[in-house]
Order: structure tokens, then sequence, then C-alpha cells
């Protein structure tokens, strides 16, 4: 597993892992990639987003 900062590359593979929750009924926040994009990586008061990956770059979690 790797942890890293987030970019603006993993906007898609982060707003598919949040859309999964929502299925799931694990979350009721919107998890479109304009949100994600707005509230965890382009964050305007610079909130720091780190995520975990596994050795495929598969998204774990952020």
């Amino acid at each position: 597993m790797k942890v890293r900062e987030a970019t603006s590359s993993d906007v898609d593979a982060m707003s598919e892992l949040l859309e999964n929750l929502v299925a799931a009924g694990k979350r009721t926040m919107p998890a479109d990639i304009d949100y994600v994009r707005e509230h965890y990586v382009d964050n305007p008061l610079s909130i720091r987003c780190t995520l975990a990956e596994d050795d495929d770059g598969i998204i774990l979690g952020f």
C-alpha cells in the first residue's frame, strides 16, 4: 500500500469510490466528480487530501 497526496488525476477514481459508498447506503453527501474536485483536491482552503492506494494504483480510501 502506498499513501500520497491526491492530485487532479485522481478525481475520477475518488468519485467512483464515493459513488460506491452512496450505492451501498454508506454515504449521503454528493459524490460526483465536480464535488470531489472542489471539496477534496482543489479545495480553496488548501485542505490537504491524502489517499491510500494498492500496488496496482487502485484507491483504497482517502
